[in-house]
């Protein structure tokens, strides 16, 4: 999913912001979420004009798939993936025999990984020297800074300038590792 630049982002949390806050203190339910979400899309669409064309219309309803498909991959697949870890997961008999000593193995090796890594604290993994890659996005006119290591879509940096752009790599990556750390997920560490 692309992302708008931190300057645009910064100018339109402010209201997201405010919108949370005053949805927290009342009883926010799911209706109230779809309600939101259909209101601003309509807003979108009477306050640019747009109304009557289906090619618009199509561009929203996209835009929509790509919020619920970004959604699945930064929250739920992670959940799920967490759930499997605990509960196992849903095969045939053999597959299952299979697929759990296979899982054995990758658990033992990432616990005995975890455990030469124990001392190992936000600061360890923000000194290490990851490559980083720097990109001109034509669509977005911005810069992307990514590090090949953890991918693009786990902790990457816009602005219009580099040096911007790798400002916003730095707090996004100090936030992934510090999600890692704090769920227990192993983090690849730069090639040697």
């Amino acid at each position: 999913m692309p992302y708008i630049s931190q300057q645009k982002r910064d100018k339109i949390d402010i209201f997201i912001d405010d919108l949370i806050e005053e949805l927290e203190t009342k009883s926010f339910l799911i209706g109230d979420l779809a309600y939101i979400i259909y209101r601003i899309c309509l807003g979108y669409l009477n306050d640019c004009n747009y109304e009557g064309h289906f090619s618009v219309y199509n561009s929203v309803i996209g835009v929509l798939e790509s919020v619920k498909l970004e959604l699945y991959r930064k929250r739920v697949a992670p959940y799920e993936d967490t759930k499997e870890m605990e509960n196992g997961a849903i095969y045939r008999t053999r597959e299952r025999e299979k697929m759990f000593n296979e899982k054995t193995d990758r658990l033992i090796e990432a616990v005995e990984e975890a455990e030469g890594s124990k001392d190992k604290g936000l600061d360890y993994y923000m000194k290490l020297p990851y490559k980083t890659v720097i990109e001109y996005d034509t669509k977005e006119k911005c810069f992307i800074a990514w590090i090949p290591e953890i991918g693009k879509g786990n902790a990457c940096g816009y602005g219009f300038t580099k040096e911007l752009a790798l400002e916003h790599l730095e707090i996004n990556k100090a936030n992934y590792f510090d999600r890692c750390l704090s769920l227990g997920i192993i983090i690849p560490e730069p090639e040697k």
